[in-house]
């Protein structure tokens, strides 16, 4: 267990140091763009909104969370695997508003986070809104109490699920009244797409880049 311990907290630390070197970016984020969409521009009138990447071992595997969003009707991703997170209130910075909505939708402390930085923000078209996420860990395994309101269900990633080769998929849906080929992560019984696997595209660039060089 010392072992495994040791080993995330190295991994950890080459996380941190790799979100202060330049980012995949939009190159990683384009990897999941459905077909026939374009990346979008910021815009001023874009709201922000933040989101948590929160890493923890057990069982000597390294998890995060992800949520399946309520059934809200006039929400545009009601039901969509997403990460914790929503819009900044006036006079929250940007990492508050990421540690507050993991509190408020998964019962995560602030106290046990940690921060290491921030991923590509990513701007959203179809709801307005700009995501920044942020990388985290906790510093023990989180005690999930889901907030039902916001939270039909909470499900753990490992990352070596998440940089499988066999984990992305493509599948084709109906968007916009047309059939397109849409790629996805395929984890268990998750299908993730759009934003959400726009931005785990980062990750895994730089998880699977990290491995790489440990390798060599």
């Amino acid at each position: 267990m010392k072992k495994i311990l040791a080993d995330f907290q190295t991994l950890i630390q080459k996380l941190s140091n790799a979100l202060e070197q330049p980012l995949p970016g939009i190159e990683a984020q384009m990897r999941m763009l459905p077909e026939g969409r374009l990346p979008a521009a910021p815009a001023s009138n874009y709201i922000d909104a933040a989101t948590l990447i929160c890493l923890y071992i057990s069982d000597d595997t390294i998890f995060f969370p992800v949520i399946r969003r309520a059934n809200h009707p006039k929400d545009r991703h009601r039901q969509q695997i997403s990460f914790p997170g929503g819009k900044r209130e006036k006079g929250e910075t940007l990492r508050e508003t990421a540690l507050r909505e993991a509190f408020e939708e998964l019962g995560i402390y602030p106290d046990d986070v940690i921060i290491l930085g921030r991923l590509t923000s990513l701007p959203i078209p179809v709801s307005g809104f700009i995501m920044h996420p942020f990388l985290a860990y906790c510093k023990k395994m989180p005690a999930f109490h889901i907030d039902p309101d916001e939270v039909q269900s909470v499900h753990l990633i490992s990352i070596n699920d998440l940089i499988s080769k066999d984990t992305i998929k493509v599948k084709e849906w109906i968007l916009g009244n047309k059939k397109r080929k849409v790629p996805v992560f395929q984890i268990n019984e998750l299908r993730i797409w759009g934003a959400t696997a726009m931005v785990l595209s980062e990750f895994a660039a730089i998880l699977s880049k990290l491995l790489i060089e440990a390798d060599e």
